[in-house]
């Protein structure tokens, strides 16, 4: 399978890091392969793209890095991919916390969990019209 830096003239610019989503941190990693690097490479590029040009990022972005250290060549990319690893099992974490306490509601509440997720996502609230 080719990859994009096997093509001329072009260049991989990495987008930016959200570290709340579990399935953004699965795509940017995906993306970074695409891109003929790993997610540690791209995380780093993506970093000094928005020290060299701040506007191209949020604050919430720029708060995702925390405290880079000051480091260089293999130690400093494998900081980023630490610090992704971090991330996605953080998110990980976070979708199992949520799974079980929605496993819990449902088990207090004796409703059949098909019901319970209808009744969270709003299913059935439609107005018909009858005031």
């Amino acid at each position: 399978e080719m990859c994009i830096r096997d093509s001329p003239h072009t260049e991989v610019v990495p987008g930016p890091f959200n570290a709340k989503s579990a399935a953004f941190l699965k795509m940017y990693k995906i993306m970074a392969a695409k891109g003929g690097m790993d997610v540690g490479t791209a995380l780093e590029l993506r970093y000094d793209t928005i020290k060299k040009n701040p506007s191209e990022a949020d604050d919430e972005e720029i708060a995702n890095f925390g405290e880079v250290p000051n480091l260089t060549g293999a130690e400093r990319t494998a900081w980023f991919t630490k610090l992704f690893e971090e991330q996605n099992t953080k998110q990980g974490a976070g979708r199992n916390e949520n799974l079980a306490r929605f496993s819990a509601l449902q088990q207090q509440m004796g409703i059949p969990m098909p019901v319970l997720m209808a009744l969270m996502s709003g299913a059935g609230n439609e107005d018909d019209g009858s005031k």
